[in-house]
C-alpha cells in the first residue's frame, strides 16, 4: 500500500510517535519544509551500506523495534536505559537543542548551555521510552537517501502499520566527525521537530529565561516517568 500523507488519528503507534517528537498533531498537515524537495515513487527497502545515513536511521530504527518488543517488561526506566545510548550515536542532540533554543542560546553562559543540552537529551529519550512502551506489529521501512541543503542528506522512511497503512517520516542527516547524525526528524515528510520544539520553547525562554525551560522539561519528564 502507498504511503498516505496524513494516516487516520486512530492510529495507536502514530500518537506515541507524534508525541515522542512533541508535534502538535492539528499542525502535522500544515507544516512546510523549505530546505529540500521529496519527489519519485517509493522504492522496495534496501539494507544500508555500513557508514552511510541510511545505516545510522536502520541502526536506530533496529534498536528501536527490539525495545518496543521488550516494552512492557523492562517498564519505562528499563526502556530509557536501552534507548538512551541509541538515540546518543544516531542523533546530534547537542545541534538540535542548540537549534531549538534558537538566538537566546548566544546569551547563555557555558554553564547554562550544558544544562539546557542536558535537558534537551534527557527529555527526546524520556519521551521515546515513555511513549514506544509495546509492539503492535508496526514496521519501519527505509527508501531512497536526496540531497537536501549544505551537503545535508534526506533519508526518507515510512511507518508501516499493522493493516497496512503508512506513513512518511524523514530524516536530516549531515556527517561530522563521528560520522552521519540525524539533525531532524519530519513528521509526514514535512513537519520539522526542531522547528516545532522552537516554537514550543520560544514562548517559554520569552517569560522564564533559560532556568524556567530547563525546570518546564525536567516537570514533563517526570510526568513521562509515571506514564
Amino acid at each position: 500500500m502507498p504511503p498516505r500523507t496524513f494516516p487516520r488519528s486512530g492510529s495507536p503507534i502514530l500518537q506515541r510517535l507524534v508525541q515522542a517528537l512533541r508535534v502538535p498533531y492539528a499542525a502535522l498537515a500544515g507544516a512546510v519544509f523549505a530546505g529540500a524537495v521529496f519527489a519519485g515513487l517509493w522504492a522496495a527497502p534496501v539494507r544500508a551500506q555500513e557508514g552511510s545515513p541510511k545505516s545510522v536511521v536502520e541502526g536506530f530504527y533496529t534498536a528501536l523495534v527490539q525495545v518496543m518488543k521488550q516494552g512492557p517488561q523492562l517498564g519505562y526506566h528499563g526502556r530509557h536505559a536501552k534507548l538512551d545510548p541509541v538515540i546518543d550515536k544516531a542523533f546530534h542532540l547537542a545541534v538540535m537543542g542548540r537549534v531549538a533554543i534558537g538566538p537566546q542560546w548566544s546569551q547563555l553562559n557555558p554553564d547554562q548551555q550544558q544544562r539546557a543540552i542536558d535537558a534537551f537529551h534527557r527529555f527526546t529519550v524520556a519521551n521515546y521510552a515513555a511513549q514506544f512502551s509495546s509492539f503492535d506489529g508496526e514496521k519501519f521501512e527505509i527508501g531512497k537517501e536526496s540531497t537536501a541543503t549544505n551537503d545535508n542528506i534526506m533519508v526518507e522512511t515510512r511507518l508501516v502499520l499493522a493493516d497496512g497503512e503508512s506513513f512518511r517520516l524523514n530524516y536530516l542527516m549531515r556527517k561530522y566527525e563521528r560520522g552521519w547524525r540525524i539533525v531532524d526528524v519530519y513528521l509526514d515528510g514535512t513537519a520539522s521537530e526542531v522547528v516545532r520544539r522552537r516554537s514550543e520553547f520560544s514562548s517559554v525562554l520569552s517569560r522564564q529565561g533559560i532556568e524556567g525551560l530547563i525546570r518546564m522539561i525536567d516537570q514533563r519528564i517526570e510526568a513521562l516517568s509515571k506514564g
